[in-house]
């Protein structure tokens, strides 16, 4: 419900949520799954999180991040995996790229 409050009208399917409980009493919740935005035919993956905090009945919430993760075309999944550019600007290896460079350290840590 949360999710579907936050982008009015969107098809929402919730795939795995986790809780926590938090300062105070509170809630830190964790929630990814699909939608898909009103006027697109194009599905995406999504994560939010928010925070209930207690009141006197219950909970509200009072912090809420919603990120939505750019959609994948069949061109980009078939690409070799490797450094690619994140949204936010940082560099993200795939798990593959990285065991080269850790074997390589490994290497240097302890020749022989």
């Amino acid at each position: 419900e949360k999710v579907n409050g936050t982008v009015q009208g969107a098809k929402i399917t919730i795939e795995h949520s986790e809780a926590q409980y938090s300062l105070q009493n509170g809630v830190l919740l964790q929630v990814d799954g699909r939608l898909t935005l009103p006027n697109e035919v194009v599905e995406r993956r999504y994560t939010q999180i928010f925070f209930l905090a207690p009141q006197d009945k219950g909970f509200f919430v009072l912090n809420d991040i919603l990120c939505l993760h750019p959609t994948i075309d069949a061109t980009a999944a078939a690409a070799p995996a490797g450094p690619r550019p994140a949204e936010n600007g940082y560099l993200t290896l795939a798990p593959d790229s990285q065991a080269p460079l850790l074997q390589q350290q490994q290497q240097q840590q302890h020749p022989g």
